[in-house]
């Protein structure tokens, strides 16, 4: 239904690791596009500061340039995975295919304080929170002061990939 209000998306990502997490980006891009979801923002947790700037420059190659981001500091997966820097790093006769502007040193905050900052001004009950990696973020978030409570009154859905379970 077309008249209804787009959803309200918290992405929480570990983009790097693998392709799927870039693929969920896409979507929600395309989601967003089409009037379906507006991206409040995007919270990385893995920590490598080239994870800012994919997301960043990915956003910017879908047109996106304004989402708001957070950055998981001193968290999990420090390493490069296996396409941050490639994918940076490419290029389409000569010219970058993706062109950062936020990074490491653009002050991006941290990413729960980031997450319980989109929390507040939002409505009750409205934001679907999607974290697909570690869940170091939203663990910081419970943690502090208000934190908790503040999920419980404004997140509807608190949705969870999962799938490393060796015993």
């Amino acid at each position: 239904d077309r008249a209804r209000k787009p959803q309200a998306v918290i992405f929480d990502t570990d983009m790097g690791n693998d392709i799927d997490d870039a693929l969920a980006l896409q979507m929600l891009l395309n989601y967003q596009r089409d009037g379906l979801v507006d991206i409040k923002g995007i919270t990385i947790c893995k920590a490598n500061p080239l994870a800012i700037e994919f997301v960043d420059s990915f956003c910017r190659y879908n047109c996106v340039d304004d989402i708001p981001l957070g950055y998981v500091y001193d968290g999990p997966n420090p390493d490069k995975g296996n396409f941050l820097l490639p994918t940076l790093s490419a290029s389409v006769n000569g010219k970058p295919l993706l062109s950062p502007v936020r990074n490491i040193d653009s002050g991006v905050p941290r990413s729960h304080e980031e997450i319980f900052r989109l929390l507040k001004e939002s409505e009750d009950k409205s934001v679907v929170l999607i974290a697909t990696g570690p869940l170091t973020n939203i663990a910081r978030l419970l943690e502090m002061e208000g934190g908790e409570e503040l999920m419980r009154s404004k997140v509807s859905r608190l949705c969870l990939m999962s799938g490393d379970f060796r015993g």
